[in-house]
C-alpha cells in the first residue's frame, strides 16, 4: 500500500528523526502541497523531509469537487485526500486533523494518524514500547487527548501515564 502523509505527521515524525515509521521511500508518496507548507515552516525537520522527499515520488493531484466540498481543509490534507481518491483505495492517508479524518472517512478512504505509525512501528518491531515515543511526539507538536493515547497504547499493552 502507498502512504501518503499530510504536513503535521511529516513535521512530527522528522522532529523526532522518525520518518521511517512512514514506510519504505518508494512506497511514499508526497504531495507538492504538502512539501510545500513543510518549507514554509523553516523547522530543523525540514532537511529530513527533503532528503526523504528526493527519495520518495511527489505528484500535485487535482482536487476534485467531491472533496471538502465545505472548504473546511488545507491545502496539503486535501491534497492528500485527493491522490488517496485517484489512486483507488491503494493509499494510507496519513491525517492527525480531526476534519481531514471525517473527510477521508466520508469518502471511504483507508487513513491513520501519528500515533497509529508509532503504534504500527512496534508491530512491526522497529521499536520495543511506543508510550516514550509518543511522549516525544507530544512535545513535537502532536496533539491528542490522554485518553485516547491510553486506549491506544493498552491495545499493544502498554499504560499511557503522563
Amino acid at each position: 500500500m502507498i502512504v501518503c502523509p499530510n504536513t503535521s505527521p511529516l513535521l512530527v515524525l522528522g522532529r523526532l528523526d522518525r520518518l521511517e515509521f512512514l514506510g519504505e521511500p518508494a512506497d511514499l508518496i508526497l504531495t507538492r502541497a504538502v512539501l510545500a507548507e513543510v518549507r514554509d515552516k523553516r523547522d530543523p525537520s525540514t532537511e529530513r523531509v527533503d532528503e526523504l522527499a528526493k527519495a520518495s515520488c511527489e505528484v500535485a493531484p487535482l482536487i476534485p469537487p467531491a472533496v471538502d466540498p465545505l472548504h473546511h481543509l488545507g491545502a496539503g490534507e486535501r491534497s492528500v485526500i485527493a491522490w488517496a481518491l485517484s489512486n483507488q483505495g491503494q493509499t494510507l492517508c496519513v491525517l492527525d486533523d480531526a476534519a481531514a479524518r471525517f473527510e477521508a472517512r466520508r469518502l471511504g478512504l483507508s487513513y491513520t494518524g501519528t500515533l497509529g505509525l508509532i503504534l504500527r512501528a512496534k508491530h512491526r518491531h522497529l521499536i520495543d514500547v511506543a508510550a516514550p515515543i509518543v511522549a516525544e511526539a507530544l512535545a513535537a507538536g502532536l496533539y491528542l487527548d490522554d485518553s485516547v493515547i491510553a486506549l491506544a497504547l493498552a491495545q499493544t499493552g502498554e499504560q499511557w501515564v503522563r
